[in-house]
């Protein structure tokens, strides 16, 4: 079994405003030893501004970066001021706030880490283990730093050469981010009750579903990639057809939210669990109950197939796993150990392992067969919220209320 000891990536922002940009400089300047011990942490990162000397060439290194970003910082305000007076000018009569140009200025930042290499390294670290295993957790984090101004959002369009453009629609938080099995679609669903599919390499939006009356929690592509599978706050579950558009199937029978959803791997069936502490197995062409799993003592969390269908693992607000034998309908193993509410569970590919998440900021791995709790990693200081292995089971994926997403192997 892999020791998980080391967290291999962490995500670090780079605050928009001059003044943080120049303390963050100042902190490198003054303080060259601790800022090493940071490098050694950090070693297998590339970051603009991490020292791995106290050496006068990385200060002077760090240096003109910072004054090229400042001089180019203030061209970019001047250029704002100049579509500030053609905007007044406008129909609409829109001026242009502090705030607006704040949001256009962290975009602009973010492009500068592009361009230094920054984010296209963490990107291929990411795109390593997450795109073969649906893990969404890389884009929870790029639709929440791209899409959290929620109204008259301005951003900068990556293939239109800085073009700064007004979408004027109101954005929500994302609750889920799924890929296409081809790798080549997203689906996301969000608290606008509505769930979209995007395009990977253009970034458009290609279709967009509604009928949900609540929050979307979910969404999945089926294996073959034609249709959709959501849940939602409404307590209903549904299946949409990615050609057409339209709603194919509706599953209903919770009393409760249903926080998470997912197809068996030959997609005849799928797995349910929901706040009314039950988890529900349903037959997908008549739209039937074929299986209802009770034991829980609190909110089902999450649930997952195992990679033969057979058996199904649960997480709960009670603090436990469970692991169900879909033939017999009954839990066939328990997992304790966690001190808070239990997010997640996930199967490692051969099914021998168990990693889970919870509210007390752990992850952690457990052996099937036994239900012994193999190992505990305790970086994170902030509740984890989701977590997955990569398909090679090499390594563990996570992500946290801390605002990081961390590679473990």
């Amino acid at each position: 079994m892999e020791n998980f000891s080391r967290d291999k990536t962490k995500t670090k922002c780079l605050n928009p405003s001059e003044e943080k940009t120049l303390e963050l400089y100042n902190d490198v300047w003054r303080c060259p030893q601790e800022n090493q011990e940071k490098s050694d942490v950090n070693a297998n990162l590339e970051y603009p501004f991490s020292t791995e000397s106290s050496g006068d060439s990385t200060k002077e290194d760090s240096f003109s970066r910072i004054i090229a970003l400042k001089s180019k910082e203030d061209k970019l305000r001047k250029a704002i001021k100049s579509v500030q007076s053609m905007t007044i000018r406008t129909k609409l009569g829109r001026v242009m706030t502090q705030q607006k140009v704040d949001c256009v200025l962290e975009n602009w930042h973010r492009q500068v880490l592009i361009d230094w290499g920054w984010i296209e390294a963490f990107n291929q670290m990411i795109f390593k283990y997450v795109r073969f295993i649906h893990a969404y957790f890389y884009f929870y984090l790029y639709f929440k730093l791209e899409l959290k101004k929620k109204r008259d959002m301005f951003h900068i369009c990556h293939d239109c050469d800085d073009e700064i453009t007004n979408e004027g629609q109101v954005f929500c938080r994302i609750e889920d981010v799924q890929f296409s099995p081809d790798g080549r679609f997203v689906v996301s669903c969000s608290d606008d009750k509505t769930v979209r599919v995007w395009d990977v390499q253009s970034g458009r939006e290609m279709h967009k579903f509604e009928g949900h009356s609540y929050f979307v929690t979910t969404a999945q592509f089926s294996p073959n990639g034609e249709t959709i599978l959501t849940c939602s706050y409404d307590e209903t579950i549904r299946i949409w057809s990615t050609i057409s558009g339209n709603e194919v199937q509706r599953f209903e029978g919770h009393e409760d939210t249903i926080t998470e959803v997912q197809f068996a791997p030959d997609a005849c069936t799928i797995v349910s669990g929901s706040w009314d502490k039950t988890i529900r197995i349903w037959d997908v062409k008549s739209g039937r109950e074929l299986q209802q799993l009770r034991g829980h003592l609190d909110a089902v969390t999450g649930v997952q197939f195992s990679s033969d269908g057979r058996i199904i693992v649960s997480s709960s607000s009670d603090e436990t796993i469970r692991l169900w034998n879909i033939k017999s309908a009954r839990e066939i193993q328990r997992f304790e150990g966690h001190l808070g509410n239990v997010i997640g569970a996930r199967f490692s590919l051969n099914g021998l392992f168990i990693v889970s998440c919870s509210v007390d900021k752990t992850i952690r791995i457990w052996d099937v067969k036994s239900g012994r709790e193999i190992q505990q990693l305790k970086e994170h200081p902030n509740t984890v919220a989701s977590v997955q292995f990569s398909s090679d089971g090499n390594a563990i994926l996570s992500c946290s209320h801390d605002g990081t997403v961390r590679i473990w192997g």
